[in-house]
């Protein structure tokens, strides 16, 4: 697992995640805005914030495609692996109930397909701090909807946008889609962006996106009826999943649902 910090914030392609601040302050307080999608010459899109967000560059098309047999554990460590990030989050969670308190979408569901996302570069004009940030989007089909109304281009699906630190393991998430059940708890872009008051952009472009809460605690994973938590989050010291690794996942998804349930 690799700890990220981001001289106090990580920001997301202005076509699939808004900025988002991850340091200690509130995230109302230092989340600065996304400059909205803009369209260039060439039809891609750029964006119109050059101090933040420099340039955009459009993601490939590749998707994902399936590797030799691998054991089903091992395909999905090599898939969240490089998903699974240590860093300063702005939401970070002790307990159940604050972190479905927090999540706007709450569900079990299985990866479809998986393609690689856009990059965008962030402060280019700082040769010493600029960098490279790339994201990769998967298609989750929903099995249970336990907490929210899923904002989404096909119905029983939701997208999840999510970063990943090094361009060299794109393709080891690609090419392997994991099988297992996931409890998500997941943000709406655009949800997010108004609590933290920032206007709202034109033609609603975030509506669709979605992404784990946190990249440590945003997913739960099942194997042979057990919960388990992603493959490397010795970074969170939160006590989140004390007395959750290995419990019964039915009954932990029972549990989240009792909890939304009271908290509605």
């Amino acid at each position: 697992m690799r700890r990220q910090r981001f001289a106090g914030a990580v920001l997301g392609a202005a076509l699939l995640v808004s900025c988002r601040s991850l340091g200690a302050a509130a995230p109302a307080a230092s989340i600065p805005s996304t400059p909205s999608p803009v369209a260039g010459e060439d039809g891609a899109s750029s964006t119109s914030n050059s101090t933040v967000v420099q340039s955009l560059v459009p993601g490939g098309s590749a998707e994902s495609t399936p590797t030799a047999e691998v054991d089903p554990r091992e395909r999905s460590d090599l898939f969240w692996d490089p998903l699974t990030y240590d860093g300063d989050f702005a939401y970070q969670f002790g307990s159940l109930s604050d972190i479905v308190r927090a999540s706007d979408l709450i569900a079990v569901a299985k990866v479809a397909d998986v393609r690689q996302g856009p990059s965008n570069i962030i402060h280019e004009d700082q040769p010493d701090a600029a960098m490279t940030l790339r994201f990769v989007t998967a298609r989750f089909a929903i099995d249970d909807l336990i907490k929210g109304d899923p904002e989404t281009r096909q119905p029983g699906e939701v997208e999840v946008t999510m970063f990943i630190p090094s361009r060299e393991d794109v393709g080891q998430v690609l090419e392997n889609v994991p099988e297992e059940p996931h409890l998500m708890f997941l943000l709406n872009e655009a949800a997010d962006r108004a609590r933290n008051g920032l206007p709202p952009t034109p033609g609603d472009p975030y509506r669709y996106w979605y992404l784990p809460i946190n990249p440590l605690q945003g997913v739960i994973r099942e194997f042979d009826g057990r919960a388990e938590r992603l493959p490397d989050t010795s970074g969170d010291h939160s006590g989140l999943f004390d007395g959750i690794e290995g419990t019964d996942f039915d009954a932990l998804v029972a549990q989240v649902r009792s909890i939304a349930d009271r908290q509605e």
